[in-house]
């Protein structure tokens, strides 16, 4: 070959090279900016997560209040110590929180309260989008035998009304993997929590609402439950391929807390979980919110719920008997759930 067309293929090949280079850096350039408008879009509000032993309080101080006569909101108590903190729940001491129950007690109330903290409206709107539906009035039965699903009688409580999302009689293991590269399907921009499970474990309804989506994204099987507001979506992920959703679970479906929704499968798998803990199967699991900040329109984020299926676990709603088929812990109706099912 001459040497002057050696020089010339030498030439192409470096600057194939130097085309291939700079494609990668370009790509990498964008997938990393792409990821932070990502973290800028999902996470402005998403890492304010309660610790379990806080909503615990907050929650038996509510109902400890109701049973007195008295109103000491679980939202309110925890908007309020957020305030207080500023979103550091590293800073948490329970006479802080006894402390703001104790004013209730003394008939201060939401509106006296909130002047102490110049903060307490941007944390309020978050909490209470997040867990309005979370505590309050509903109906419930007795635990049922069995099959026994005629003649109950409901009566009427005050207290915690969401589930854990995963079935009686189940354990589960909860990934600290909210926006982690250390999860199970290896990812970036994580916007969710694992839950590690038997295959086939059922999984419910974290509160009463209407089945948004109930679809098949790939290989994956997906359901997507709205709250009746609008302002909260669960999403459910990594069904079971041969069976994922329970009878009657399909879009525009109204459905009750606690409610059966579908089956764990190990669709999404690899071979080797990218979690620390387990490997497959595992349900996907998020929480998706609306917020609306002052002079900005309306946006969704996603929450790190980590915290809150640790404070819901010992919460359950369904169990399965002898003969292998899965039934209700007992009837549970809310005035949300009742209202649009008999409008429908």
């Amino acid at each position: 070959m001459p040497y002057r067309n050696k020089i010339f293929v030498l030439f192409f090949i470096i600057a194939g090279f130097l085309t291939v280079f700079l494609m990668f850096s370009f790509l990498s350039r964008y997938k990393a900016e792409t990821y932070e408008e990502n973290l800028k879009k999902y996470k402005t509000l998403a890492n304010y997560v309660v610790p379990k032993n806080v909503m615990e309080k907050a929650l038996k101080a509510d109902i400890k209040a109701k049973q007195n006569g008295k109103e000491a909101k679980f939202t309110t108590i925890i908007s309020l110590l957020a305030a207080k903190y500023f979103g550091n729940w590293t800073k948490y001491e329970e006479k802080d929180l006894d402390e703001i129950v104790e004013k209730f007690y003394e008939g201060e109330t939401q509106e006296d309260l909130k002047h102490i903290y110049s903060n307490y409206t941007y944390f309020k709107d978050f909490y209470e989008t997040l867990f309005e539906q979370y505590v309050g009035q509903y109906y419930i039965s007795k635990q049922l035998d069995e099959e026994e699903q005629q003649d109950v009688v409901l009566e009427e409580k005050y207290g915690l009304k969401a589930y854990s999302p995963i079935a009686y009689g189940y354990k589960p293991t909860f990934c600290d993997d909210f926006d982690d590269e250390v999860n199970f399907a290896k990812q970036k921009g994580h916007f969710g929590n694992d839950i590690a499970v038997k295959k086939g474990t059922p999984f419910v309804a974290v509160e009463s609402g209407i089945i948004d989506k109930a679809y098949k994204d790939g290989d994956i099987y997906k359901i997507e439950l709205k709250s009746f507001d609008g302002k909260r979506t669960y999403i459910y992920a990594n069904c079971n391929n041969k069976n994922p959703f329970a009878d009657g679970i399909k879009k525009g479906a109204i459905v009750a807390g606690g409610q059966l929704l579908g089956f764990v499968g190990n669709s999404n798998c690899c071979e080797k979980g990218g979690a620390k803990i387990l490997n497959c199967p595992y349900l996907h699991f998020a929480i998706k919110i609306k917020i609306k900040k002052e002079n900005a329109s309306e946006r969704e984020i996603y929450v790190d719920a980590y915290n809150i299926l640790k404070f819901l676990e010992h919460h359950k709603a369904v169990f399965k008997n002898k003969h292998g088929k899965f039934y209700p812990k007992y009837i549970y109706l809310d005035d949300l759930y009742k209202e649009h099912f008999e409008s429908n």
